[in-house]
Parts: structure tokens; C-alpha cells; sequence
């Protein structure tokens, strides 16, 4: 069943508080800490798709092969879809209630639309953009960066131009903490990637092990750990940047849904 309105826009504006990069992330762990299993399964399946392109085209390391593009941007689309699912779920605990995952997950779904076609434009657009130059890609990628909490909380309004309006004023420092986040991904994804060659070489069939199911799957293994993490993260920042620029705490965002 469709949710009462939802709009974010009607919420009364409290006391504002100041944004720091410390206190997302403090928050961001306690959060996915409590509810862990239930953002990794969310995580997985969003990863799922991009997934089974890896195994069945089997795009390796070339960066512009079509298949490693196609396995990008189902990782994309897909990690704000995620994000999407389990806003209402984490809005919950950070106000110190009990999640109500089964609640997120239906209005997120019932927002399936609008944020698939959200996700999909951000997703093309910000690829793009990276493609032709670099550093307008990742401008548009911490730009953007909200825009999946921002289809649940707030369906009448742009989501592109809604994020560009909350992260203005704080974007260097969004960034240098994606920096860390992307550093460490890729940090954990070449150890797992070695360990998972080291494997094939004991079991003394490293050529054929190589581009096994069994390797891509351990070599996979990071994506939904950090995708979960990064959905948390997102909802975070959103909450964060409202409640200094707007006054808009916790309790009144999660309160929309009652």
C-alpha cells in the first residue's frame, strides 16, 4: 500500500547543529553496527547484477571494456537504489528507536519508481561526466552523493538540485571523506584480489582458477560490506546537513513516517 505523504517539506524546522565530519562518521558506524545483516543482505543484492556481468563477460582489468563499463554503472544505479531501502530503517536508529526494516523496505519500494529513474539519470549522468574529464565526475558524484534519502524523504522536490543545495558549503569536506572511503575499498579489494590468487596458486591451478567462479566470488566479497556502510553514511550526511542548515533533527525526519 502507497505510504501517507511523505514530504519533508512539511517537517517543522527545530534547532539547527553543527555538521562534522566526526560525527557522521561516529554515527555511521553505530548505526550499521546495530543492524548489520540487514544492510549486507540490501548491499548484496544490489551488487548482484553488476555481479554476474563480472562472471559471465568476465571484463578483468580493462577499464574500457564495455563489460566493466555496463558492471560500473549496474553498481551505481543499484548502490543508490540500496541507499533508498534502508533510509527509513536507519533514520529509526539514529533516533534511538527499534528498526523497523520490514517498514523501510516498503517505502522504499513504494518509491521504487522515482528512484530507479533517479538513480538510473544520476548514475548516466555522473559516468559520463567522469569519462570526459575525471574531476567533473567526481564533483558530480559528491553533488549528488544525497539523493537517494532524498527521494524518500522528499518525493516533490529535484533530488539533483535538492543535493547540491544541502552538500554546497561542505563538498571538500564530503569529499576527503569519500577519499578515505574509495582508499580503504580499494585498499581491502587488491588484498582480498591477492589473497584470492595466492588460493589458486596453492591449489595448483592458478590459470584456470584465476577466472573461476570461486576467485570472483571471494574477490567480491568487500562490495556489499562497504556498499552497506556507504547507504548508512549517505543517510547520515543527509540528516547531518539538515539539521545545520534547516534545524531539522532526527526525530521531526523519521516522525513523517508515522
Amino acid at each position: 500500500m502507497q505510504p501517507a505523504d511523505l514530504g519533508a517539506q512539511e517537517v517543522v524546522v527545530g534547532p539547527g547543529a553543527r555538521f562534522s565530519i566526526g560525527g557522521v562518521l561516529s554515527r555511521s558506524f553505530a548505526a550499521w553496527k546495530r543492524n548489520w545483516p540487514f544492510l549486507l543482505v540490501v548491499a548484496a543484492f544490489a551488487q548482484l547484477p553488476g555481479f554476474l556481468v563480472s562472471v559471465t563477460l568476465n571484463p578483468g582489468s580493462n577499464v574500457f571494456s564495455p563489460a566493466f563499463r555496463l558492471q560500473t554503472a549496474l553498481d551505481s544505479i543499484l548502490g543508490y537504489v540500496a541507499t533508498g531501502l534502508v533510509t527509513v530503517s536507519v533514520l529509526n536508529q539514529l533516533r534511538g528507536r527499534p528498526r523497523d526494516n520490514r517498514r523501510s523496505l516498503s517505502v522504499g519500494t513504494s518509491r521504487l519508481r522515482p528512484l530507479l529513474g533517479t538513480a538510473i539519470g544520476t548514475g548516466f549522468l555522473t559516468g559520463l561526466l567522469t569519462l570526459l574529464l575525471v574531476v567533473p565526475g567526481l564533483i558530480a558524484m559528491i553533488r549528488w552523493v544525497l539523493v537517494g534519502p532524498i527521494v524518500i524523504l522528499e518525493p516533490h522536490v529535484l533530488p539533483r538540485d535538492r543535493s547540491s543545495a544541502l552538500t554546497s558549503g561542505h563538498r571538500w569536506e564530503i569529499f576527503g571523506l569519500f577519499a578515505v572511503y574509495w582508499g580503504a575499498l580499494l585498499v581491502v579489494v587488491t588484498a582480498v584480489s591477492a589473497g584470492a590468487g595466492f588460493l589458486a596458486t596453492m591449489l595448483g591451478h592458478r590459470e584456470e582458477l584465476e577466472d573461476s567462479f570461486l576467485v570472483a566470488a571471494i574477490t567480491a566479497l568487500p562490495g556489499p560490506l562497504f556498499v552497506s556502510f556507504e547507504s548508512v553514511l549517505e543517510v547520515v550526511l543527509y540528516e547531518q546537513l539538515r539539521a545545520e542548515k534547516e534545524g531539522v533533527d532526527v526525530t521531526q525526519l523519521a516522525a513523517i513516517f508515522e
